[in-house]
């Protein structure tokens, strides 16, 4: 790749995280309301904490290759992006649907950071690898910090429910769970259209095992021909 795309790349890269922090920090701030306790309204704030100052990293950087304040606030008045759109779609309003909301983001913003350390790294631009090394470690140990919370998560959620109630939650959560699915389709069936064939090679057995969860058994020959056409097979 020749230098002046690669370097546009790392620029792109940076916008991005920088945008997923900004969406971050909004959800952050109504985390510890809706957490269910103490300890576990605690973790969210300390993670409120890291991502201002992985925020203002990303920014430093930014403004390190010349991206300026005015053209960061035009880039983060939008959502951008179909993965970012579905996430901010998602409005979690219990503690439950807020892990596991905070929890696949942390799994988008891990997935972010490696591909800018290693969009960094071709571009010999090490300060900025460095700090998406040391955001990237913050990503997976907060997305470790909400999973070893899942039980005491599940306790918050069910506190001072009945019988009833509980039976009422298993629904509510299964009808999340086909929604997410129904979201990962969208999102995977968009993929190939913006990617190279191997990305979209690499993405179509998922697609395949999303299509089976929300409607049992939905067989790759009732996708549309055209999007076997985009990743060149069939």
């Amino acid at each position: 790749m020749a230098a002046d795309n690669l370097h546009e790349q790392l620029h792109k890269y940076l916008t991005d995280v920088h945008s997923i922090e900004v969406q971050a920090l909004a959800q952050l701030k109504r985390a510890p309301k809706i957490a269910g306790g103490d300890e576990l309204a605690r973790m969210y704030e300390q993670h409120e904490s890291e991502t201002e100052d992985q925020k203002r990293l990303v920014q430093e950087r930014l403004e390190a290759h010349d991206i300026s304040a005015n053209k960061l606030k035009d880039i983060v008045a939008e959502v951008t992006g179909v993965g970012m759109y579905l996430f901010a779609k998602f409005n979690p309003d219990s503690p439950g649907k807020l892990a596991a909301h905070a929890h696949s983001y942390e799994a988008m913003e891990e997935a972010a950071y490696e591909y800018l350390v290693r969009v960094a790294e071709r571009a010999s631009d090490e300060e900025t690898a460095q700090v998406a090394r040391t955001i990237l470690e913050q990503e997976k140990a907060m997305k470790g910090r909400i999973f070893d919370h899942f039980d005491q998560t599940v306790e918050a959620s069910l506190r001072e429910k009945d019988a009833d109630d509980i039976q009422k939650e298993l629904v509510k959560y299964l009808a999340d769970a086909h929604a997410i699915e129904a979201q990962a389709i969208q999102l995977l069936e968009a993929a190939p259209k913006r990617g190279e064939p191997a990305p979209a090679h690499f993405l179509l057995p998922h697609l395949d095992d999303a299509l089976r969860h929300p409607h049992g058994d939905r067989p790759r020959d009732s996708l549309p021909r055209q999007f076997f056409d985009l990743v060149g097979c069939g």
